[in-house]
This record gives structure tokens, C-alpha cells and sequence, in this order.
């Protein structure tokens, strides 16, 4: 009887000293990073989004030994301990990550000599343990591993197998656990440079697991062809936010290797309002904008005042998030067409004037059109939607319109549509005067719905 109580406080002893030394281990970093091919990341874009990192095979690694430090093999002298080890080694799955994101060895290495990926993912502690899954920072040293780590677990395992208590079976499971998770913890000094930080967990297949939320997908110095495929992906508008790129910068004489955060990357301020993000200033160089759909998990409702003005943009994806798009928001560029996304529901005042639209589609959303909004564009036709309530003085003045389709009962000033107060736009006074009839022939028209052309100087209308 007081072997047997021996042997269970020695079982507890035991079971302490591994809680306790999991106590010790280092917090992790905000942020730990994977390094991987751009195929790999394109075919599991969906679910790095969701937080979820591919855990692979041991035998996998690219360091030949993984796993195998033959004095852990020499230490094991009990040949059934010894299988059962190597049997859960072969179960465990791994996943590598890294504290740093500008490593220019490992960008070469793992992202395919930088036309790869690095993902900056926050790791979550209950996510972890939701799922069974343990972590440890790898200890780096001239032998791997040292016996003072490993000897005790197993001299523990050998004793409790050969007193044939099976009521210990779990205790036993544990600590074989333990020291598969002492051997893969271990490396040579030769890694050190990678700064890792391991996920494990007992499965029987590789697969991705949910680890926490992505914050950050850094781009490759030769990115031009990951970014262009990027764009073409359906997940666009969430990758943009977090979207950052790696970058050669002289510094007192010196090439440094740099990274351009994702804040800086999306080219945009902005500000968090109860109902969703509003963008209020755009401070990026590209003329071709996109803008995200989702900023931090929060949708971007509302493109403020002066946002993106006076930027020589060439064109602008609005997100279909939007619902309100301000004063001056986008005046002063260089706009040939523009597609505004259903779901908008006030322009404001000259949100798109001074640029050189030729194409505009407004959707059946919109109920207020602000003063001057299109002012001095090329429209020769503009389609307003029957959802229109309202249209600004000047809206569309300064354009070349020659057929306007509008809604029923529309509200709209003289100089909605022309210049028709002092007949400036138009040379002779016969174009003043012809273009100045339209307001009126619209209302005697009893302001219905249809198509309105302009023809050998009169206004035509037909219904649709």
C-alpha cells in the first residue's frame, strides 16, 4: 500500500512539474508571422480570413531533425515507450510561425524569393485551448534537446507502465504529449535566425485550424503579379485593409529593409461612426482607387467631405457598403466614368464636379442629388433613377447633355440641368434660350416619367 501511494505522489510530482514549467513559458507576441508560397495562400485565402493556419506533418519540416535527436532515442530504453513515442510524434501536427516579418532569409526561403506572402495573424489563448492545440517558443542551442527537459518525463512513463496501473492511462497519454512536445521544441543554433514560435496539436490528418484573427498580409519586394492576381479575387475588399509591402530604404547610407505597415499601405484615414466606417481623407499616390468594403471588421458607409478630392484619380471603385457619399468627395480629378453602387442614398454637394465623366450610372437607391454634384463634366446623357426626390441647383450644369432620362414628379430647379440664368454656357441666345425650355417643358409635360431628347432645337419626349 505505501509503494502504491509512493508511486501516485510521484505520478503527481510529476504532473506538477510539467504545469509548472508550462506556467513559465513566455507569453506570446501580438503577432506571429507565416511565411508561405502565393499559391498556398491563394488556395486557402478563405480560410486565412477566417483565422484558421494549415497544421502539417513533423516529418514535413525542412530541417532533417525534426524529431528524431538521437539522444532522445538513445535515452528511451523501454521499447514499448519508445513506439508509443514515435507513434504519437508521427500524430502530431505542427504549425511554424515566426515573431519577425522582415526577414529577408526566410522571405527568400519560404515566400518563393519575395513573390510569396507573410501573414501577421493575432493568436488567441482560449481559441487555442478550444481546440487543443499548445504552444511553445522554440529554445535554440548547440544539442537539442538537453536531458534535464526530457529524462524525467520519461524515467515518469517507464515507472507507471511497469507498476500495470491502467487507472494512469491519461497521466501516461499526457506526458508522452509532453515529450513530443519537448523533442519538437527543440533546434539547433543554426535556426535561430527564424525567432519561432510552434502550434501543436494530436490529429490524424493535416489540416487548417482556427488560431485567432489575421492582422496583417505582408507583400514580397517582387509582388506586381501577386498584387495584380489579388485584385482579381473575390475577396478583395477584405484583403485590402490588411494588405501591407516589404521595401529596400537608403537611411544614412545604408540599403535597410522596411515595412510598410497595412495602414499605410491602404493609402486612407478614417474614423468610426456608430453605424460603420467613414473614409475622410485619401493620402495614397495611385490613381486607380479601390476602395475596401471592410475596414477592421466594420463596413465603410460613408466617403467624407473632400475625402479624395483633388488627387488626379483616373477611376474609383465605390464599395456597394456605401450609403452616403458628402460634399466635394471626389471633385477635382480626372473621372471618365463612374458606376455609383446600389445601396447609396445621398450625393452631396459637387461629390463628383470638376472631373470628365462621360459615362454615369446612378442606381435607383439615390433619393437626394446634391447642388453642383456633377457640374462641369462631359455627360451628353444622364439617366436619373424614379427613386430621385431631389436634385440640387446646378447638379448637372456645364455638361454637354443633349438626352436626360428622369422619374415621375422629380424636384429640380431652373439651372438644374443648364446654365440657364444668363445664357453663359451656350454661345448664341438661341442656345440659351432653347436649353433654358427644358425645366419648363418637363413641367408642362406634367412631369412624366421618360426619356427627354434634345433635337434641330426643340425637346422631345418619349415614355418608358
Amino acid at each position: 500500500m505505501r509503494e502504491e501511494n509512493n508511486n501516485r505522489c510521484f505520478r503527481v510530482r510529476c504532473t506538477q512539474r510539467i504545469m509548472e514549467h508550462q506556467e513559465k513559458e513566455q507569453a506570446m507576441p501580438k503577432l506571429l508571422y507565416v511565411y508561405m508560397k502565393f499559391q498556398t495562400f491563394l488556395k486557402h485565402i478563405d480560410a486565412y480570413l477566417d483565422g484558421k493556419a494549415y497544421f502539417g506533418d513533423w516529418s514535413s519540416m525542412n530541417d532533417p531533425m525534426e524529431g528524431i535527436p538521437p539522444r532522445v532515442q538513445l535515452e528511451i530504453k523501454n521499447e514499448k515507450v519508445k513506439k508509443e513515442f514515435e507513434a504519437k510524434l508521427k500524430e502530431c501536427k505542427i504549425c511554424c510561425l515566426s515573431e519577425r516579418s522582415d526577414n529577408f532569409a526566410m522571405w527568400s526561403h519560404y515566400a518563393e524569393r519575395h513573390t510569396g506572402v507573410c501573414i501577421g495573424f493575432k493568436v488567441d489563448n482560449a481559441t487555442l485551448m478550444q481546440q487543443d492545440i499548445e504552444y511553445a517558443k522554440i529554445i535554440y542551442s548547440d544539442s537539442m534537446p538537453l536531458k534535464k527537459e526530457y529524462v524525467p518525463i520519461i524515467e515518469a512513463i517507464s515507472k507507471i507502465e511497469a507498476s500495470g496501473d491502467i487507472a494512469d492511462s491519461k497521466t501516461i497519454e499526457n506526458m508522452k504529449w509532453q515529450l513530443v512536445k519537448k523533442v519538437l521544441s527543440h533546434k539547433f543554433n543554426d535556426w535561430s535566425y527564424e525567432e519561432e514560435w510552434r502550434l501543436m496539436r494530436l490529429s490524424s490528418v493535416p489540416e487548417m485550424w482556427s488560431i485567432g484573427e489575421i492582422r496583417e498580409i505582408i507583400l514580397g519586394l517582387e509582388c506586381e503579379q501577386t498584387l495584380a492576381k489579388l485584385k482579381e479575387h473575390p475577396c478583395w475588399g477584405d484583403l485590402l485593409p490588411l494588405i501591407g509591402k516589404v521595401k529596400l530604404e537608403e537611411k544614412q547610407g545604408e540599403i535597410v529593409f522596411q515595412l510598410a505597415s497595412p495602414s499605410v499601405s491602404l493609402g486612407m484615414e478614417y474614423k468610426v461612426q456608430k453605424n460603420g466606417i467613414a473614409i475622410t481623407k485619401y493620402t495614397g499616390t495611385r490613381r486607380e482607387v479601390d476602395i475596401p468594403k471592410i475596414i477592421a471588421k466594420t463596413p465603410v458607409v460613408t466617403i467624407g467631405y473632400l475625402a479624395f478630392s483633388n488627387k488626379r484619380i483616373t477611376s474609383v471603385s465605390i464599395p456597394s457598403s456605401v450609403t452616403f457619399i458628402d460634399d466635394c468627395a471626389f471633385a477635382t480629378n480626372e473621372l471618365t466614368s463612374l458606376i455609383i453602387p446600389a445601396g447609396v442614398t445621398s450625393i452631396g454637394e459637387g461629390a463628383f464636379c470638376e472631373n470628365k465623366l462621360e459615362n454615369l450610372e446612378i442606381p435607383d437607391s439615390v433619393i437626394g442629388i446634391g447642388e453642383r454634384a456633377f457640374e462641369n463634366n462631359r455627360l451628353s446623357c444622364v439617366a436619373i433613377p424614379n427613386s430621385v426626390r431631389s436634385i440640387g441647383y446646378g447638379a448637372f450644369e456645364g455638361n454637354s447633355l443633349t438626352s436626360i432620362i428622369i422619374g415621375y414628379n422629380v424636384e429640380f430647379g431652373s439651372s438644374c440641368f443648364f446654365s440657364e440664368a444668363d445664357g453663359e454656357w451656350h454661345e448664341t441666345e438661341k442656345d440659351a434660350f432653347v436649353y433654358k425650355g427644358f425645366s419648363d417643358f418637363y413641367k408642362k409635360n406634367g412631369k412624366k416619367a421618360g426619356m427627354y431628347t434634345y433635337n434641330d432645337g426643340n425637346w422631345n419626349f418619349k415614355a418608358q
